[in-house]
């Protein structure tokens, strides 16, 4: 059969999200098989139907266990789709004239398409992240890893569905609460928008430990509020609203010092730390290069953010760089990831910031950034750690970034932010929130203190004073705000993690294998 443009019926939906247009058998590779009925339930919303009454036998999760381990196998060895895989795909293909309006009304399909789903699942554990042992690498697991690092397209586990119409990646988080098609799966996540391009890396470090220490510096500690101001824009316009630019002061050795020094006090307190984390726009490119040096050469990774200077300098320059060290210590591995959303300043921000360049007849400035081709980076540096990073608006605006977060669930989501006070009340501690609860990440924001002090009404005690961080335990779990002492420059967090039980809505679990990182302690330097 050739490929069908079509996909008014099951069978005509398949043959067009299936690049190998031919169903006579099922895929052999299990993220293939994900996609096709995962893509199929979601669409038309089937997978509600299959659990009227459940489950479909008294051995549910035993039996699926069972033909996941041995589809494994059979991968790994180079044998067929095990029997029990083939008999369910023999029920789909059954029905492939059925519309897809109609679909729920076949509650057998249904339900055979979500044990397909399950059992594709349980065949997919561990992908993704750094194994703990070489008795975990298996053929399997290494030709997912090296699916996930596809240049010409980002990351996606499928071999034969093309990511412009869906993506399967590895999931890290089920959500515990309400009932969507993420709550099926432990260890595969159904991406169907291809506006988001996702790009998957795993840097095994330490994989075996169970602590993470940060070093935040937020930088810088005085803003001048010079640094806004107005540009013309390229962008025709209503007149209420215009564009702005934020070129902050130059720092140069101020910058490169503190962060030289910052780091070596921290080293003192509190032996080796992981990662050291800067604001948005907290410094400049030619200030970035000198301070990742500073940074890798401490074996420790670097999350900053960064605009453009010199010859770089122009629209375009909100992003962040993720930079980590690799075992040899003249090695690393350089992120990029633009801002995916402009800040929109209002006339009550203005005032409250006291952006007096900024006054005027205009409503309304919009950030004068170029919107680049959208990517978001998950790095995985142990098994119970894969991290993103979001810039500002990116953690407040759910389209595109917030689908892909929810799919994936990293356990750890860090917000760089221009921003002020983190008071418990405002909109980053809101979203925070929705992202600890579903998926059950945890989340981490930072401001500079010099953003944070702008944010405070001068002349009077504030409680939004020097309050330059927020904490939001992963699973619904505790938030705490992090106020930086007087004469305090630096913020060291002592990261535990703890290994919870997760449910699929389907009755499977992942024997406590979830990684929930959990701020146990933060101290100062």
């Amino acid at each position: 059969m050739k490929t069908s443009t079509k996909r008014n019926t099951v069978g005509e939906y398949l043959l067009y999200l299936y690049d190998n247009a031919s169903l006579a058998a099922p895929p052999s590779w299990p993220p293939d098989l994900f996609a096709l009925c995962g893509s199929l339930l979601l669409s038309t919303g089937a997978y509600r139907h299959a659990m009227l009454s459940w489950p479909p036998s008294s051995s549910w999760e035993i039996s699926v266990g069972r033909i996941a381990r041995k589809w494994r196998k059979n991968w790994n060895q180079g044998k067929r789709v095990p029997s029990e895989v083939r008999a369910l795909w023999k029920k789909v293909l059954a029905n492939l004239d059925i519309d897809l309006g109609e679909i729920s009304g076949y509650r057998e399909l249904c339900v055979a398409m979500l044990e397909l789903c399950a059992i594709a699942d349980e065949t997919s554990f561990s992908l993704g992240i750094p194994p703990t042992t070489s008795n975990e690498l298996d053929n399997y697991f290494i030709h997912a890893a090296q699916l996930l690092t596809n240049e010409e397209h980002g990351a996606t586990l499928c071999e034969q569905v093309h990511p412009s119409k869906t993506r399967v990646l590895p999931k890290m988080h089920t959500p515990q609460s309400g009932l969507t098609f993420r709550s099926f799966s432990l260890h595969l996540a159904l991406y169907p928008s291809s506006e988001m391009r996702p790009e998957w890396v795993t840097i095994p470090s330490s994989p075996k430990k169970h602590k993470l220490t940060l070093l935040l510096i937020p930088w810088p500690y005085v803003i001048n509020k010079r640094g806004f101001r107005k540009v013309a824009g390229e962008i025709k316009m209503p007149s209420d609203f215009g564009f702005f630019e934020y070129t902050p002061d130059s720092y140069g050795n101020d910058i490169r010092g503190k962060v030289a020094s910052l780091l070596e006090r921290a080293r003192k307190k509190v032996g080796h730390v992981d990662g050291v984390v800067l604001p948005e726009l907290s410094i400049g490119q030619s200030e970035y290069v000198q301070v990742r040096q500073i940074v890798l050469l401490q074996s420790a990774f670097l999350i900053a953010g960064v605009y453009p200077t010199g010859l770089t300098a122009g629209r375009g320059g909100n992003c962040v760089h993720f930079d980590l060290p690799l075992p040899n210590r003249y090695h690393n591995v350089q992120l990029r990831q633009a801002k995916h959303h402009r800040w929109r300043l209002d006339r009550g921000q203005i005032k409250h910031y006291g952006l007096k360049n900024l006054s005027g007849k205009e409503e309304y400035f919009w950030e004068h950034i170029e919107i680049e081709n959208r990517r978001l980076y998950f790095v995985t540096l142990r098994p119970w750690l894969t991290i993103t990073v979001l810039i500002c608006e990116d953690l407040a605006r759910p389209d595109p970034v917030g689908d892909l977060v929810r799919a994936v669930g990293p356990n750890l989501v860090v917000s760089l932010l221009l921003d002020g006070p983190q008071l418990p009340f405002r909109w980053s501690a809101r979203y925070a929130a929705a992202l600890s609860d579903d998926p059950g990440c945890s989340v981490l924001t930072l401001t500079s203190l010099g953003m944070a002090d702008l944010g405070c009404p001068r002349g009077r005690k504030d409680p939004g004073d020097r309050l330059v961080a927020l904490w939001r335990d992963g699973g619904g779990g505790k938030t705490q705000t992090i106020r930086l002492p007087n004469k305090r420059e630096g913020i060291i967090l002592d990261i535990d993690v703890k290994e919870k039980r997760e449910y699929t809505a389907d009755g499977r679990n992942d024997y406590g294998a979830t990684g929930y990182p959990l701020l146990k302690r933060y101290s100062f330097v």
